[in-house]
């Protein structure tokens, strides 16, 4: 028998391949097309830092590195931050409408993608919130450097500090502590609570609440999570991906098991080069702009597009989540398309009018551009 959700799936799955087969694959007419540099290309010489001719250096400015989605590696040449590390990118749950598809972690992809990034030590993870292509990874990145720092014998937690919502840690732990998960269940409310802040604890989370004010120093980065939106998805997906994950969650899940939890916004500061604002969704708060100091208006935004394509919503997203900040940079990811990986020719995600997106930032910020996959950009 078809659940509900696999019916409503059905006319969105039509219009999805539709929308692909008439633009040939989501493939961008644009005259702006982002870099794309397989993996599969690389010679042994370049996968440790990809197809770069170097490794940033100190002094340089702040960088970023894009693995689609809103998953990108922040540096300034010491510190090194990840955010919303997604590498799997092998979820077929589009292309099998009549049964939802669980998602596994992909250990190798992730290891693989990890390996060439070659970053000596991981200061942070930050997530912006819990679905699937923000949070799926995480517990695996963090016990990937946890691994090579207990190889180092690090005196104290080898766990990089990791930094989300409650559902993003319980994503988390589910992939940590497995087996401590599955008995979950089984505890009263005040044993939950006390299993959970147990386990968080030693493997180095920070859950981050509703509070405007959570934010933390990582050397001469300070991050300020702050309250944010997530973008009105499709009707027939949106009450599957709403909500909270209240458990750990345990791979292998359905898609829908990993609810968004609690939205936040990153404002990122550097003590030298500036600030960069990470919206992980194609949303906003109003008023957001007289919420932040003065010393917190970004120099550089990132912003993420995903279903970002009607035109009044393009509008007001433009106007209320970018215009009033007037920053000197701008730069558009969660762009591509989560069926392709990293090793293939990218594609535009559904859904989302790259073009008129790409237009009515432009019109506010002359210094605009898709974030290229596997580069080295200069943020600030």
């Amino acid at each position: 028998m078809l659940s509900t959700f696999t019916i409503r799936s059905i006319p969105h799955f039509i219009a999805s391949e539709f929308h692909s087969w008439r633009r040939g694959g989501h493939r961008a007419a644009a005259v702006y097309p982002p870099a794309q540099v397989r993996f599969s290309s690389l010679t042994k010489e370049q996968q440790g830092t990809f197809a770069l001719k170097s490794a940033v250096e100190p002094g340089r400015g702040v960088y970023v590195t894009f693995f689609g989605a809103n998953s990108f590696h922040l540096t300034d040449g010491i510190t090194n931050i990840l955010i919303d590390p997604y590498f799997s990118r092998d979820h077929y749950y589009f292309e099998v409408p009549f049964w939802p598809v669980k998602l596994p972690l992909s250990p190798d992809r992730i290891s693989g993608c990890l390996n060439r990034m070659n970053i000596p030590k991981l200061d942070a993870i930050l997530t912006t919130h819990a679905h699937f292509d923000h949070s799926i990874d995480v517990g695996y990145v963090s016990s990937y450097f946890a691994r090579a720092r207990a190889a180092t014998h690090f005196d104290g937690n080898p766990y990089p500090p990791l930094y989300g919502c409650r559902s993003v840690a319980n994503v988390a732990l589910g992939s940590l502590a497995p087996e401590e998960s599955s008995t979950f269940p089984k505890y009263n409310v005040y044993e939950r609570e006390a299993a959970f802040a147990a386990l968080c604890k030693k493997y180095n989370i920070t859950v981050v609440g509703s509070s405007y004010d959570a934010s933390f120093q990582c050397a001469d980065f300070s991050v300020k999570f702050i309250e944010a939106r997530h973008i009105k998805l499709p009707i027939e997906v949106r009450k599957e991906l709403c909500g909270t994950v209240d458990d750990p969650l345990v791979p292998e899940r359905d898609y829908y098991a990993y609810k968004e939890g609690e939205i936040h916004s990153l404002v990122i500061k550097h003590k030298r080069w500036g600030n960069i604002l990470v919206m992980g969704s194609a949303n906003y708060v109003p008023g957001q702009y007289d919420r932040l100091s003065v010393g917190d208006r970004p120099d550089a935004m990132i912003l993420g597009i995903g279903f970002l394509h009607k035109k009044d919503g393009i509008a007001q997203y433009r106007d209320n989540a970018i215009k009033p900040f007037n920053p000197g940079k701008v730069f558009l990811s969660h762009w591509d398309d989560l069926k392709t990986l990293l090793d293939e020719d990218m594609k535009w995600m559904a859904h989302t009018s790259h073009d008129d997106i790409y237009k009515a930032v432009s019109a506010v910020c002359k210094d605009t551009a898709f974030l290229p996959l596997l580069e080295w950009v200069k943020v600030l």
